[in-house]
């Protein structure tokens, strides 16, 4: 009774030993070669860059892997990057922030990775001395009038890049997403080019909010701060998103048009209209309908290959309503824009 009681015990012991080692967090061996020395560092710190180090043996070790985060993250639940280097370098980090970061080492002899080292903490600088932060940042106008630079798919945006460092910039990086996004997790649009002043973001969907975020590049000093948030919505939705609607239809100027029609000289009154091309389409159609009547009720019409037309016809004292349409091809047209309301006038 008393051997089976002893053995007993032993069988529990032994078990409860083995569930303990399951579930305890080893501490590194550092005398082990494939272990991280605790010498972790952080340097070249800016407002989004950092390089971290540690010290490690090469000849044990064939690579690391990196968990970093805002301080005080938990482990499992950061970001994780690898390397063959006993360095890293970070890009994309936020200013003025605090991180932590953790490394271990993946052993050649056995092909496991030994235990996390750290965490290490370094705090990102508040701002990019050497690349300033965009200003002024607004919805672009169109070139040939200044109405915004907004479609159902696009939206344009323009900035000034101000500062002594403004001969720097050699780039633009823009985040956005659906209004209220957190910044960090928005699609990423970047173009490379001098003194960028402009861009263009695609792919969007009509009728709905967006929030940007626009940050330079500067030649050897990595990027300037994020711009505070910035809104704007997309155009509604349209029926051809291939051949889109021009906008800005406006009434440029009236002037008096003289013509001789059987040997009787005859003035008439010529209505210029001006609009703006939204997708480069090429050819438009303008019509005048009486006011209130729909667009297959035509009383005047031109096909044009110009951001403009002049319509002449218009009876005196009559109400129409002037519509304008892109052609992008054989039953290949926009919706119609419009109606802009003029009424016909005599002779100047």
């Amino acid at each position: 009774m008393k051997k089976y009681f002893v053995y007993s015990f032993a069988f529990l012991l032994l078990n409860c030993s083995s569930n303990n080692d399951n579930v305890t967090k080893k501490t590194p061996d550092k005398s082990s070669t494939c272990s991280i020395k605790s010498k972790l560092s952080a340097d070249s710190i800016t407002n989004t860059r950092a390089t971290l180090g540690w010290e490690a043996d090469t000849a044990a070790i064939s690579s690391f892997e990196v968990e970093y985060g805002a301080s005080g993250f938990s482990q499992g639940k950061g970001t994780v990057k690898s390397t063959t280097e006993t360095f890293l370098r970070l890009e994309s980090l936020f200013a003025n922030r605090k991180y932590d970061y953790y490394v271990r080492g993946l052993c050649k002899k056995t092909n496991k990775f030994e235990d996390w080292v750290g965490p290490f903490s370094f705090t990102t600088e508040a701002t990019n001395i050497f690349c300033d932060t965009p200003s002024e940042l607004e919805i672009a106008k169109d070139l040939d009038y200044k109405g915004e630079h907004i479609a159902p798919n696009y939206i344009g945006l323009t900035w000034k890049n101000k500062g002594t460092n403004h001969h720097k910039v050699s780039g633009v990086e823009v985040q956005y997403g659906a209004k209220g996004f957190v910044l960090g997790n928005g699609e990423t649009f970047t173009k490379t080019q001098n003194s960028i002043e402009t861009v263009v973001i695609n792919n969007l969907s009509p009728n709905t909010v967006y929030d940007f975020y626009v940050r330079t590049i500067c030649k050897g000093s990595g990027y300037s701060n994020w711009t505070p948030v910035f809104s704007a919505k997309t155009g509604p939705e349209e029926s051809n998103l291939n051949c889109l609607k021009p906008k800005n239809l406006r009434l440029h100027d009236t002037k008096n048009r003289t013509i001789t029609i059987e040997g009787q000289i005859q003035t008439f009154v010529e209505y210029n209209f001006r609009w703006t091309a939204i997708n480069k389409e090429k050819n438009w159609k303008i019509i005048a309908v009486y006011s209130g009547d729909t667009t297959d009720k035509i009383q005047v019409e031109r096909t044009v290959s110009a951001l403009g037309a002049t319509l002449i016809g218009l009876r005196v004292g009559q109400e129409y309503d002037i519509y304008v349409r892109g052609i992008c091809g054989d039953n290949n047209v926009s919706d119609w824009h419009g109606p802009l309301k003029v009424t016909g006038i005599s002779s100047l």
